[in-house]
């Protein structure tokens, strides 16, 4: 019952906030962080034409634009129909699902988890969902905020709104991945809230 009433908050959150989503990514200091970490997942996730992207936590497309105008094949999930809404305004394939459980019936060349998997209730269920949908050998590269004074801040703005999100250690995120199939190839702090990594399947 309390992950149900979760996954509602989460769910209202970014349905209220869909609306100037795409905003708030450039400009002020949430644009100011995202410039920090737009360029080292796009150096990790190395994208390529004709490539098939999972974009798990999409929001309303904007990793998922900057995907397909380098002539790859974003595919977006996201919990919240407003953002879904928005990412299919701009020509984008996605649906609406928990990224936790979902089951596209498809494997991707690449995943993205841009910011989502603090918002879940599980982590290990997560990451092995995203394992399931990844093709062998492929790479989920993954942004995520880590435990530190500025993380904190972070985690007491969505506790205002009811929601609990999670900071991970380096430890932590190392033993989750390994837990749910994958090997850490590279890992870089990208800002004071962030880090974004690179992992293979194994």
């Amino acid at each position: 019952m309390v992950i149900c009433l979760e996954k509602n908050s989460v769910k209202k959150y970014f349905n209220s906030n869909a609306s100037g989503y795409d905003r708030k990514k450039t400009s002020g200091l949430t644009g100011f962080l995202v410039e920090k970490e737009r360029g080292m997942i796009f150096e990790f996730l190395d994208v390529h034409p004709g490539e098939r992207v999972l974009d798990a936590g999409c929001g309303t497309g904007f990793y998922s634009k900057l995907i397909q105008d380098l002539g790859a094949y974003p595919y977006g999930v996201d919990i919240s129909e407003e953002m879904i809404d928005r990412l299919q305004a701009k020509c984008i394939d996605g649906e609406v699902g928990d990224v936790a459980s979902i089951s596209l019936n498809r494997k991707f060349d690449k995943i993205l988890s841009a910011g989502s998997i603090e918002f879940t209730g599980d982590s290990i269920k997560f990451l092995m969902n995203l394992r399931r949908h990844l093709k062998d050998g492929g790479f989920l590269v993954m942004l995520y905020p880590h435990r530190s004074i500025i993380g904190f801040l972070y985690l007491l703005f969505h506790r205002t709104h009811g929601i609990r999100v999670k900071l991970y250690s380096l430890r932590e995120i190392t033993r989750l991945l390994e837990d749910s199939g994958f090997e850490l190839l590279d890992l870089k702090k990208c800002n004071p809230i962030a880090s974004v990594l690179k992992a293979q399947t194994i």
